[in-house]
């Protein structure tokens, strides 16, 4: 049984009243949900259902070690993006059916029964601005609390992005293997504009070059290294 980023996959509702989802019309090749148009997605136009299907592939608990390994000990990821739930119901991921030809496959959902701590156990309240829009449209007229918001420092950040594209550079942590072709479709897709996508398709009216390009110049920054 070979498993690929192109093996189809299929979301089980997580809670009640929500749909079973197998299909993406972004996804021009065939229309089915893949780990590879996830990832472009979540890169090309910082799509966050994108996001919280790759959340839900790995689990909370499993994303969190896995950057630990890596020495990025600041990061914390503790929830979904743009879906209102309670720190305990983001512990949970939904089952995932993966369409393996004569032979699918179901994984269990995931459940983190711990709640991640924050990074050395440092929890000052984090507010910021003076208003805030919920999930729900309602206005708040107080600050955000961002306090137990996923996070990363920016050297962690920045080291990632050095692991993942200069990894002959020495730091701490494990290095962060993967194969050659896994490595060009994040660097692609963390470099290319929206507009240069050829599947998923961006219109450059609703997303012109510079949406949510937040890994942009960091690319370019490591890239540059391997040069000098």
């Amino acid at each position: 049984m070979k498993i690929t980023l192109n093996t189809p996959l299929a979301f089980y509702p997580l809670r009640e009243g929500e749909p079973y989802v197998d299909n993406d019309p972004s996804n021009l090749l065939d229309g089915t949900i893949t780990l590879a148009n996830e990832i472009r997605k979540i890169f090309l136009v910082s799509d966050n259902v994108a996001f919280n299907r790759l959340y839900a592939f790995a689990g909370q608990q499993y994303i969190n070690e896995k950057m630990w390994d890596l020495g990025l000990c600041s990061t914390r990821i503790r929830h979904r993006l743009s879906v209102p739930m309670s720190q305990e119901e983001n512990g949970y991921c939904e089952p995932i059916e993966i369409s393996v030809p004569g032979c699918p496959v179901t994984l269990a959902p995931k459940h983190n029964t711990e709640l991640i701590q924050c990074f050395e156990g440092d929890c000052k309240p984090l507010s910021l601005g003076v208003k805030h829009v919920l999930e729900n449209g309602e206005l708040v007229l107080n600050p955000m609390d961002f306090t137990m918001k996923n996070c990363i420092s920016l050297m962690d950040l920045q080291n990632l992005m050095v692991k993942l594209f200069c990894p002959d550079v020495e730091q701490s942590g494990e290095p962060c293997k993967m194969p050659y072709s896994y490595q060009m479709l994040l660097q692609e897709a963390m470099a290319d504009y929206p507009s240069e996508s050829s599947n998923p398709v961006y219109h450059k009216e609703e997303f012109p070059d510079d949406y949510c390009k937040v890994c942009l110049t960091s690319v370019l920054f490591v890239s540059s290294l391997s040069v000098v």
